[in-house]
């Protein structure tokens, strides 16, 4: 019978909570969710690197512009890395998991869908003639789901058996739909990005069983990203104004390109205790915001584009099982005036964010971690006070 310190150390050293990050100009970066480390460069990977998924150990990285490595299956451990060709000039896009040792990668150039066995890493079949520049997709109903918006010149959301592995209907949506999710109901919602410019950025609303378009909602901007979570979709536009939100079951534009809520899109990932991990390539970061789209971390990453999370923020440190994050000590609270930070890392930057994600104040711990912040000028409300890898919560009263 094992000992409890040797179960202890079986979870230290085999349980993980971390974040893979595409750095776009090419190179894999991993987020240690529970130090706060980011290691850059931790892998190198094709040319233009363009989505991510993680699974049992290894991330899977598609690579838009590179014929001998569309495809990357890394070991998270070693950093091994093994490269599969999918034809040539195919500009492979998108993934999806079929099972849990099969993929299914999107072709834009090749207007086709690859399936790809992970284990051994190789091609077994290609589904041709799905749609003009198959882009993302999502499975719903026994069928996969395509955005097929044609690069900007068409706009159809194309259905796939799965039993024939044919096309079984293709449904006019938006300009440029490049995305789609499920709401894991009845729903689909896709994100049609429009004709850049013009500030035509959409969401068509599919019934997954009939096929048929139920809304469509202007929320303006250049959108192309999203990610479902609870009753909320948040649409990424990640080049633009930032993210929208679209309740899932009433259809209610929360935040368009009027008032996204965060900044950044350009991807997008939930961990295991629900928490949104929001990419943002213009700022250089990524950041982490809670159920209530409060945010709760923020980290410096060098180009981020698309994003895999394995476990969650708060991990397993020293033996302790789920053991809570380490918080900032703030007071008085409620405030009026003036915060007092204690317990920050000596001589470390502290910001202070309101409910869109917007920094709002900032200061500089002493050499004993303690730090003092106007707030005088700030509206009533909750605000996050972050110091690298810890953070607080308080309430402005007036």
């Amino acid at each position: 019978m094992l000992s409890l310190s040797l179960v202890l150390l079986h979870l230290v050293l085999f349980a993980a909570d971390n974040a893979y990050v595409i750095d776009t100009s090419g190179s894999l970066v991993e987020i240690d969710l529970v130090s706060g480390t980011v290691n850059p460069g931790v892998a190198v990977l094709g040319n233009y690197p363009n989505d991510i998924l993680y699974s049992d150990g290894f991330v899977y990285v598609v690579n838009s512009g590179s014929d001998n490595s569309a495809l990357q299956r890394i070991n998270v451990e070693t950093w091994q890395i093994e490269n599969l060709s999918i034809g040539t000039g195919y500009n492979c896009w998108g993934e999806q998991f079929l099972s849990s040792d099969t993929l299914l990668i999107s072709a834009t150039l090749n207007n086709s869908l690859v399936i790809v066995s992970t284990e051994p890493l190789s091609v077994l079949s290609e589904i041709p003639g799905v749609g003009s520049c198959p882009e993302w997709m999502c499975l719903a109903e026994g069928f996969v789901w395509v955005a097929c918006g044609g690069w900007g010149s068409d706009n159809n959301l194309v259905r796939v058996d799965l039993t024939t592995m044919t096309v079984s209907d293709t449904i006019e949506v938006g300009v440029n739909c490049q995305s789609v999710a499920y709401d894991g109901v009845d729903e689909l919602f896709v994100v049609n990005s429009g004709t850049y410019g013009n500030n035509e950025g959409s969401i068509s609303i599919i019934n997954a069983v009939s096929g048929n378009v139920t809304r469509n909602l202007l929320t303006g901007g250049f959108p192309s990203t999203i990610c479902i979570r609870d009753n909320k979709a948040y649409i990424g536009d990640g080049w633009g104004p930032g993210v929208y939100v679209i309740t899932t079951d009433t259809h209610e534009i929360l935040h368009d390109s009027s008032n996204p809520i965060f900044p950044g899109g350009t991807g997008f990932a939930v961990d295991s205790a629900d928490n949104l991990f929001v990419t943002d390539a213009m700022s250089g970061q990524v950041r982490v915001y809670d159920q209530n789209d409060q945010p709760l971390e923020s980290y410096a990453v060098s180009n981020p584009g698309a994003i895999a999370v394995r476990g969650g923020l708060t991990g397993i440190e020293t033996g302790d099982v789920n053991m809570p994050a380490v918080r900032l000590r703030i007071s008085p609270v409620p405030a009026s005036a003036t915060i007092t930070v204690t317990g920050a890392v000596p001589c470390e930057s502290i910001h202070v964010f309101d409910l869109s994600g917007r920094r709002v104040a900032s200061s500089i711990s002493d050499e004993f971690g303690v730090a003092s912040l106007s707030i005088i000028n700030l509206p009533e409300g909750l605000y996050s006070v972050i110091s690298g890898k810890l953070s607080g919560r308080i309430t402005v009263l007036r």
